[in-house]
C-alpha cells in the first residue's frame, strides 16, 4: 500500500489490528468505570434526611463506613464486650453463655454466632464468614434514612470498576513499550507508522486521564452524600480521647476505625506465653488498650496461619 494512502486505508493495514483491538479493549474498560461511578453518584431513592449523630446503631455505623466487614468488625467486639463470645487459649473463638442470639443482635452478630455454631473457629475465619451473607435489614433501615443506596446494580458495577483499572494497566505496559521502542529505532518514521504511534499515543493519554480522573473522583461507595455528613459528624462527636471507655462508646469508635487501623495502634508485643484473654465489660467500661488488643489479635498472624 503506498505511503500516501488515505488515513482510512492506513487504519486497515494489518499492523493497525493490534492498536485498533487494544483501543476497543480500552474503550470496553471505560465504559465499565464511567457506569461504576455513575451509578455511584445517582441520586438516592430517598432524600437524604438530617439524621443525627448516634441515631444509628454501632453496626449500623460499621455498614454504613465499611460495608459488611467492619459491622462483623463491631459485632464481634460487642459479643466479646458482654461475654457471649470468648478466645479460647489456641487463639480459636467460641461461644459462652447465653448460646443463642438475642433480639438485639445484628444481623453480623447473629451470622458471627452461626459460625461460632459448630465449633470454634478462627477470628479470621469467623469474620469473613460473617462478612459473606448479606445484610438486608441493615440496607433497608440505611437506604430509608436516605444515608445509602439500595442498588443491586452496584456490586456489580464495582467489580467491573476494578476490573477496569486492571484492563487499563496490563493495556499500558506494553503500548508503552510499544511506543517507546519504535521512538527509539526511528525517530523520524514513515507515514504509516506515525499513524500507529499517534493512535498509540492517544490512547496513553486517555488511559492516563481516565485513571486520573478516577483518583480524583474518589472510591466509588454506596453511601450518599447525607451519609457522607453523617460520618463526619459521628467522627467529630467521636473526637474525645477518654480511657477507660464505655461500652457503647468502644463500639462506635471501633465501627469508625475499624479493625486495621486499631491494630496499627496497638504497640504491646505479643505474649510468649500464649495469647492474653480479651476484657469484657461487665461494669460497662472497658480498658482501650485491650479494645486495641482485640482488633490486633483479629488482624495479626495467630497460631492458626503460621506455617502456611
Amino acid at each position: 500500500m503506498p505511503e500516501d494512502a488515505e488515513w482510512w486505508a492506513v487504519l486497515l493495514r494489518p499492523q493497525m489490528w493490534p492498536l485498533l483491538a487494544a483501543w476497543l479493549v480500552a474503550v470496553f474498560a471505560l465504559a465499565g468505570l464511567v457506569r461504576a461511578h455513575l451509578l455511584h453518584r445517582a441520586p438516592a431513592a430517598v432524600p437524604g434526611a438530617d439524621t443525627p449523630p448516634g441515631a444509628l446503631t454501632p453496626e449500623e455505623l460499621a455498614h454504613l463506613v465499611g460495608g459488611p466487614r467492619r459491622a462483623a468488625e463491631t459485632a464481634l467486639v460487642r459479643l466479646v464486650l458482654s461475654g457471649r463470645v470468648r478466645r479460647r487459649s489456641d487463639g480459636r473463638l467460641e461461644r459462652a453463655a447465653p448460646p443463642g442470639p438475642s433480639p438485639d443482635d445484628s444481623e453480623a452478630g447473629w451470622a458471627l454466632l452461626r459460625a461460632l455454631g459448630e465449633a470454634p473457629a478462627d477470628p479470621a475465619a469467623a469474620l469473613s464468614a460473617a462478612a459473606a451473607g448479606e445484610h438486608p435489614q441493615t440496607v433497608r433501615r440505611l437506604a430509608g434514612l436516605g444515608l445509602y443506596r439500595d442498588d443491586p446494580r452496584l456490586p456489580g458495577a464495582r467489580a467491573a470498576r476494578a476490573g477496569a483499572l486492571r484492563i487499563i494497566g496490563v493495556l499500558s505496559v506494553p503500548l508503552v513499550l510499544w511506543t517507546v521502542l519504535h521512538l527509539a529505532a526511528d525517530p523520524l518514521p514513515g507515514p504509516s507508522l506515525r499513524w500507529e504511534l499517534l493512535g498509540s499515543v492517544l490512547l496513553l493519554c486517555l488511559l492516563g486521564a481516565a485513571v486520573l480522573a478516577d483518583r480524583a473522583a474518589g472510591r466509588p461507595e454506596p453511601r450518599t452524600a447525607a451519609g457522607t455528613r453523617l460520618l463526619a459528624e459521628e467522627r467529630t462527636a467521636a473526637a474525645a480521647d477518654t480511657d477507660p471507655v464505655r461500652a457503647e462508646e468502644a463500639l462506635r469508635f471501633t465501627a469508625l476505625t475499624g479493625f486495621t487501623a486499631m491494630a496499627a495502634m496497638h504497640d504491646a508485643p505479643p505474649s510468649r506465653s500464649g495469647p492474653s484473654p480479651w476484657p469484657a465489660a461487665p461494669d460497662g467500661t472497658v480498658d482501650l488498650a485491650g479494645l486495641l488488643r482485640i482488633a490486633a489479635d483479629c488482624r495479626a498472624p495467630g497460631p492458626l496461619h503460621r506455617g502456611r
